[in-house]
């Protein structure tokens, strides 16, 4: 970070000992226009985090009796945390948070395809609970054609899962790694006082 600037106004500003001069004033102000993109990435990976932690808990409470379930809405309760660790970070205009989140991202992504791929298995491979054959001709071939609607809806969802999610993380994670080039920019180039001021603010 720059130090061009004279770092004893911040500290008299913190102090409440002596206002800044207009000067300071204008250039603080300057910064903070800069930083106030970091203040909107933090906003959204808050946002991802509570929607994370609002599907792990459903996942948890829905997963009582089903160990993959269950583990899918731990890890998404970890995610969440993870998620506002970095939002924390970026919102102090520390880069470091912004790495944290593109790897959160590649994470999700990687639990998306493992999800996805689970239940496209599951769904294509095994017959639904309750629709197996009877040896009744005419009773088995109702069952099968509910089977075989139930097999569609799955592969819908699963895989509606895929073409939605896999490019919605990679474009998320282009976001928070585009957001933190910029963070680090503007960091470097901020007068050290501006910034420890910004981040006490």
């Amino acid at each position: 970070m720059t130090t061009s600037a004279p770092a004893p106004a911040a500290a008299n500003a913190q102090t409440g000992l002596s206002p800044m001069t207009p000067e300071q004033h204008a250039a603080f102000a300057e910064a903070c226009l800069g930083l106030r993109r970091a203040r909107r990435a933090a906003g959204v990976a808050t946002f991802s985090g509570w929607t994370l932690a609002l599907f792990g808990a459903f996942s948890v409470l829905g997963g009582i009796w089903d160990p993959f379930s269950l583990g899918v809405g731990i890890a998404l309760c970890v995610l969440a945390w993870s998620e506002f660790k970095g939002a924390s970070a970026v919102r102090a205009f520390r880069p470091r948070g912004s790495r944290r989140l593109v790897l959160n991202q590649l994470a999700i992504l990687g639990m998306i395809l493992v999800y996805a791929g689970v239940g496209l298995w599951n769904t294509l491979s095994t017959t639904p609970p309750g629709l197996e054959p009877t040896g009744e001709a005419q009773v088995d071939r109702v069952l099968g054609d509910v089977a075989g609607l139930t097999r569609m809806i799955g592969v819908g969802i699963y895989g509606s899962l895929l073409a939605l999610g896999v490019p919605l993380q990679l474009l998320m994670a282009a976001y928070h790694a585009r957001r933190g080039r910029q963070l680090a920019r503007r960091v470097e180039q901020t007068p050290t006082w501006i910034v420890d001021l910004a981040r006490a603010a």
